[in-house]
């Protein structure tokens, strides 16, 4: 779908890799990175502007040492679920 292809160019964009980016319940956005990460975006809010957060969130979460397992951007802040060491 076109909202497929627009979250993938999104993400190409932004150099975040990705397996898979597919719609999931309530046009939901799922979107599985490269490294295993779960990520949920919403079309009812700015897709590049989530891809964007997304991109920081990584960054910042990197730089701390921190993994992260899954981010929900379908709320109003984002929910970070972090792995286990």
């Amino acid at each position: 779908t076109q909202l497929v292809n627009n979250v993938k160019k999104f993400l190409n964009d932004e150099h975040i890799p990705y397996e898979k980016v597919e719609i999931i319940e309530n046009r939901t956005v799922y979107i599985k990175l490269a490294q295993g990460e779960e990520i949920l975006v919403t079309p009812e809010k700015d897709i590049l502007n989530q891809i964007r957060s997304l991109q920081l969130t990584i960054n910042h979460f990197t730089i701390e040492g921190k993994k992260i397992s899954r981010v929900d951007f379908r709320f109003e802040k984002p929910v970070i679920t972090l792995r286990d060491k």
